[in-house]
């Protein structure tokens, strides 16, 4: 079967990138053509404006250096996006395409600008052709009244051969705008388990903490992780911007192979990202997430029984970082979900 999978594959985001290329890896461990629709880039994160921008805002306000890490990580993406096969309705095989599979990520938030003007794609409504299913779709945090006219999502979703969300805020979504029941599936990336990334990636010769953080440490916890830190004799290397720790020892640029790379080997990983929280609880790490109040967070974690590893201000960073991980309960959760997962996805495929 020749599938095509539409998501976004080249936005200037680890989490983004693997959800992608994981998906279509599931597909074809099934013995699918696998193939990517290619998107609009105006207004996205990888689009030549947006990088121009960012890179001249940068450069105004003096940071030079964030400027020259910027384009290096815009630039590491886009080397990594090559590697995906992209097919658009003027390729001479897109009629060909036996399989649509809309998602994952959050292609159903229309409160992002983006996601709102190319919603033709991601609901779907221009392809006529071959069938089609969603797997792992997430509205984020869209409330149900911002899909108006109701109708017209209504009639996308009915259109659809079977429905799967990633969330129950989606899910419940669906149920309310259509009538249809949509099955809870797994994000792409915990369809395959730390064997199967370690193949991907050498292991460093540092014995580390990994920070993967899209907002900075306050000062107090930035001290408390340089203290552990250095009674543990372990590095902190950062993986993200540099602003988010004024005590790491080590940058690296955030590409997909870095996060993969640092996240696999880390002796403790410290995130507030979705992606940067799920890889770490596949990869059972001792890991802390500093809560920024993102309830897709915060419902994972809760998810995987793992609510104690949610950083509250009463507790010092490394009282968490010295505490054990307990995951009898999340890998048997991960586990159950994995299997749901790949046997909804073989079904589709099946015929």
């Amino acid at each position: 079967m020749k599938v095509c999978i539409v998501t976004v594959y080249d936005s200037i985001n680890s989490g983004s990138y693997w959800q992608a290329f994981t998906l279509g890896q599931a597909f074809r461990s099934l013995g699918n053509e696998v193939c990517y629709f290619r998107r609009k880039k105006k207004g996205s994160s990888s689009s030549a404006g947006t990088i121009l921008k960012f890179l001249i805002k940068r450069v105004m306000h003096g940071n030079i250096i964030g400027a020259a890490d910027y384009l290096r990580q815009a630039i590491s993406f886009s080397l990594s996006a090559k590697e995906i096969p992209v097919i658009d309705s003027n390729d001479p095989g897109f009629t060909d395409i036996d399989l649509f599979v809309l998602g994952s990520d959050t292609i159903w938030n229309i409160e992002d600008g983006y996601f709102d003007r190319f919603k033709a794609v991601f609901w779907g409504d221009v392809f006529r052709e071959g069938e089609m299913i969603s797997y792992a779709a997430s509205a984020g945090n869209t409330q149900i009244e911002k899909f108006v006219p109701v109708q017209w999502y209504a009639q996308r979703l009915q259109r659809m051969k079977t429905v799967s969300v990633r969330d129950d805020h989606t899910r419940a979504l669906v149920k309310a705008i259509s009538g249809k029941d949509a099955d809870l599936v797994c994000d792409p990336t915990l369809l395959f388990d730390a064997e199967y990334y370690k193949e991907k990636s050498d292991r460093p010769d540092d014995e580390y903490i990994f920070l993967y953080l899209f907002q900075p440490l306050s000062r107090e916890q930035d001290h408390s992780l340089r203290q552990f830190a250095d009674e543990h004799r372990l590095r902190i290397i950062c993986g993200t911007d540099r602003k988010v720790s004024q005590s790491f020892d080590r940058f690296v640029i955030n590409s997909p192979e870095n996060f993969l790379k640092y996240m696999l080997w880390a002796k403790i990983v410290i995130t507030d990202t979705y992606h940067g929280t799920i890889f770490s609880i596949n990869f059972r790490k001792n890991f802390c997430v500093i809560d920024r109040g993102k309830t897709k967070v915060n419902e994972f974690v809760s998810w995987a029984g793992l609510e104690n590893r949610i950083l509250s201000s009463s507790m010092e960073i490394n009282e968490m970082m010295a505490s054990d991980v307990d995951y009898s309960f999340a890998a048997d959760q991960i586990q159950h979900l994995r299997e749901s997962s790949i046997e909804f996805i073989r079904k589709q495929v099946t015929r």
